[in-house]
């Protein structure tokens, strides 16, 4: 009920209800076992989950286990989700992300107590300008991205220069000259 109260659909899978049901049994003290075994389960959802673009999750045997890396996994995701969405808007280009790139972003935006989404617009500021001149309406963040943005984008645009360079011009002959 309280998730519903900000528009928050939340589904359990039923490996998550036997571990519950099992922590639940535990205590020895029924119905009350049971609702304390998901309110500490997902205390930090209710808590976290209001305030980000989390519409629906799915409480599974992993959230059970690692509520608070599950919860992180899920904002993390959410977080570049929309950014990326933000990015396609304003500039047509699709922004995805690696794994790798989606921890780190995460690590990084722990460590400012920010969301993943300012992280990813203070280093990718210049990408909608430097993607565009590189000809790209797709790219992938991976690891080495996130480590060094400016230089992967010099190398993208460098690249994308050089080829143009070595293609004949149009309507130019080979071996002929002015």
């Amino acid at each position: 009920r309280d998730f519903r109260a900000y528009g928050i659909e939340v589904a359990f899978a039923d490996d998550a209800l036997e571990l519950l049901a099992e922590r639940a049994a535990e205590e020895h003290t029924g119905a009350r076992g049971l609702v304390s075994a998901v309110e500490r389960v997902l205390l930090g959802f209710e808590k976290r989950l209001p305030s980000v673009s989390v519409k629906s999750f799915t409480v599974t045997r992993e959230v059970v286990l690692d509520p608070a890396g599950q919860l992180q996994e899920l904002v993390t995701q959410a977080s570049l989700a929309e950014f990326a969405a933000a990015f396609r808007s304003s500039h047509q280009v699709e922004l995805t992300f690696t794994r790798a790139a989606a921890g780190r972003l995460a690590a990084l935006a722990a460590q400012a107590a920010v969301e993943p989404a300012q992280v990813c617009g203070r280093l990718f500021a210049d990408y909608a300008y430097g993607l565009r001149l590189a000809g790209r309406n797709r790219y992938e963040i991976d690891l080495d991205t996130v480590e060094a943005p400016q230089k992967e984008l010099d190398r993208l645009v460098r690249a994308a220069y050089s080829s143009r360079d070595q293609e004949p011009a149009a309507g130019a002959e080979a071996g002929t000259s002015p």
